[in-house]
């Protein structure tokens, strides 16, 4: 089965800062959150931009510094049990704002400001401010890292049962067809005897992601082994772009559509028909996947069984590419139609 990598330690409860974008982030919510402050004490006319600019200067300097210490700290915090790590860090937040205060006294007082301060005023709503704030981040960051942690285990249990659904329906009509075969047609036995083989391998598989190629293969050899039982019955067409071969997807993406086609599709339609696929990529290098086959007179769509395959494959695919996918599936006029669009793939 594929297992998803998911840290269930302390660990990597603290955000990796040493991440620019990470940085980034934590400098824009000091600033924002000076902004307020000083708006709730003073008013909206009661600082210049002078000093605002000062004080912004230095809630990213006191963010930088708590930042920086907990960037090399991150690995040594996480060895050690949640209480212990969280108390260590709160305790970091006080002297990297400590160590702020005392130099932003000297910076404040004789290089930027002419109006005296004080520096126990200052430390006071330094440390205070740190402490109460980078707690409540904190504690965000917390909940936010057990939600995640919940996330990829419910994906990686949907996952586990996908992997497990061979139907029994399709793995005996299968052993019959071969069964069927192998004495009016040894060699084409023994070619359904590997894609079947090949088809459970790759439900056991241990990969995290397969190109787009890899994928394809296993979908060609559950249609051959469809093929056999359904014959002239299911006819199939792909127009795939050779150079999207090495596009990156999580396994079992493409083979439960092309199986759904099948099973909700084609295979209740008398006459059968034709499962189409096209993968292209336009010049901005959106990649479209679009899967279409006929349906039944009697099909509104996809039954619960193949929505719920749909959704889950939707949800894993948004975890691989979480900001730039669309997918869509639905009845369009007598063709179901399942399209998935990735935006600004590395091919």
């Amino acid at each position: 089965m594929v297992k998803l990598t998911t840290d269930t330690s302390n660990r990597y409860w603290l955000p990796d800062l040493c991440n620019p974008l990470a940085l980034l982030r934590l400098i824009l919510l000091a600033v924002l959150i000076t902004l307020v402050l000083i708006v709730l004490r003073e008013g909206t006319a009661g600082v210049s931009l002078d000093s605002l600019g000062v004080l912004f200067l230095y809630a990213v300097w006191v963010v930088f510094i708590s930042a920086a210490g907990l960037c090399f700290l991150r690995k040594f915090f996480g060895r050690l049990s949640m209480p212990v790590s969280s108390t260590l860090v709160v305790l970091w937040l006080a002297v990297a704002a400590t160590l702020c205060a005392s130099a932003g006294y000297w910076m404040l007082q004789y290089i930027l400001l002419e109006q005296q301060i004080s520096l126990v005023d200052l430390w006071v709503e330094t440390t205070l401010t740190s402490v109460i704030l980078g707690s409540l981040v904190l504690r965000f960051l917390f909940v936010h890292h057990q939600l995640q942690i919940q996330q990829k285990r419910l994906m990686q249990a949907q996952f586990d049962a996908l992997q497990a659904r061979i139907r029994p329906h399709f793995l005996f009509n299968s052993l019959n067809s071969i069964a069927t075969l192998v004495g009016i047609d040894p060699r084409r036995a023994e070619d359904a005897i590997l894609n079947l083989s090949d088809l459970l391998r790759a439900t056991l598989g241990e990969d995290t992601a397969v190109s787009l190629g890899k994928e394809l293969e296993t979908c060609r050899k559950y249609l051959d082994i469809e093929t056999l039982r359904m014959g002239d019955r299911l006819q199939v067409e792909m127009d795939i772009d050779p150079n999207l071969y090495p596009l990156k997807l999580p396994p079992l993406c493409l083979q439960p559509l092309m199986e759904n086609a099948v099973l909700h599709g084609l295979q209740k339609r008398p006459e059968g028909g034709c499962l189409e696929v096209k993968i292209d990529r336009d010049q901005i290098g959106t990649v479209r996947i679009l899967i279409e086959n006929p349906l039944p007179e009697e099909s509104v769509g996809g039954s619960n069984g193949a929505n719920s395959a749909l959704v889950n494959i939707r949800t894993r695919l948004e975890s691989f590419y979480p900001d730039s996918l669309e997918f869509q599936f639905g009845k369009k006029g007598d063709i179901y139609q399942v399209l998935i669009v990735i935006g600004n793939a590395n091919v």
